[in-house]
C-alpha cells in the first residue's frame, strides 16, 4: 500500500520520493501516478492541525511563564508566516512553479493576519483575556492557512492552468457558516473568476466542506477541491 502524501514531499521531497506536478491537469503525482486529491487534503487538513498545536504550545509556554510576551508574539507570527507560505506554495504546484502573486496573496492574507495578532496582544496586555482564553484564541489562528490555500487555488487554475469554468456546491451533510449558501452556485458551473473561493468572506473562513469543480468548457477533464475538517 502506497504512504499518503505528506506536504514534505511536495515542499522538500527526499530523492526516493518522485512526487511532481501536471500543469496539463492540475494534479500531483507520485510516480507518474495521480495522487488522489482525498490525499491532497488530508495533508492539508493535517497543516492546519500542526499549526493549531504549535499556536497552542506557544500559548501555554507565554501564560505559564515559560517564554516572555515579545518571544510569544514573535514566533507566533513566524509560524503563522511559515505555514500561509506552505499553502501558498502546495496550491501553485510546488516550488518550481509558485509565482510572485502566489506569494502576494498569502502576504495579503498574513497582512491582516497579524492585525489580528496585534490586536490579540493588546488584549492580553490589558488583561481582558484569562490564560483559558488566551490559549483557545491563539488555536485559531490555525484556520487562517485555508483561506491562502484556496485563494492561491483558484488563482492557479483560473489564471495559470485555463480552467474557465467552475461551481461551488454545498455539502448536504454539513452545517453551513452564514455566508456559504450565498456563495453557492445552485450545481451549475459559470465563469470561474465569477466562483468566491472557499474563505473568501466567509465566516467559516474556509474551514467547511464546500466543494469546488473546475473544467474547461469542451472536454470533460475536471478537477474538484474539498478540504476536510480535522479537529
Amino acid at each position: 500500500m502506497a504512504k499518503p502524501l505528506r506536504l514534505a514531499d511536495i515542499l522538500d521531497p527526499p530523492k526516493k520520493i518522485k512526487v511532481s506536478y501536471d500543469k496539463t491537469t492540475g494534479q500531483y503525482r507520485d510516480r507518474g501516478k495521480a495522487v488522489p486529491q482525498s490525499d491532497l487534503d488530508l495533508a492539508i487538513a493535517g497543516e492546519a492541525l500542526r499549526l493549531k498545536t504549535e499556536l497552542r504550545i506557544k500559548a501555554t509556554a507565554l501564560t505559564e511563564g515559560r517564554i516572555s510576551f515579545e518571544q510569544w508574539q514573535e514566533s507566533t507570527a513566524k509560524g503563522l508566516k511559515d505555514s500561509h507560505i506552505r499553502m501558498a506554495i502546495v496550491a501553485s504546484g510546488g516550488k518550481t512553479n509558485t509565482v510572485a502573486n502566489s506569494y502576494l496573496i498569502a502576504g495579503r492574507n498574513l497582512k491582516s493576519e497579524y492585525e489580528n495578532l496585534r490586536n490579540f496582544a493588546q488584549d492580553i496586555k490589558e488583561g481582558n483575556l484569562s490564560k483559558a482564553q488566551i490559549v483557545a484564541r491563539a488555536q485559531l489562528y490555525s484556520a487562517s492557512i485555508y483561506r491562502t490555500y484556496f485563494e492561491t487555488y483558484h488563482f492557479q487554475k483560473t489564471e495559470r492552468e485555463g480552467f474557465t469554468l467552475a461551481k461551488r456546491d454545498l455539502d448536504p451533510f454539513a452545517k453551513h457558516c452564514p455566508d456559504c449558501p450565498n456563495h453557492a452556485t445552485g450545481g451549475r458551473f459559470i465563469p470561474a473568476e465569477q466562483v468566491t473561493p472557499k474563505g473568501v468572506d466567509c465566516a467559516c473562513r474556509g474551514n467547511c466542506r464546500c466543494r469546488l469543480t473546475y473544467k474547461f468548457p469542451t472536454d470533460k477533464k475536471s478537477l474538484t477541491n474539498k478540504v476536510l475538517r480535522i479537529s
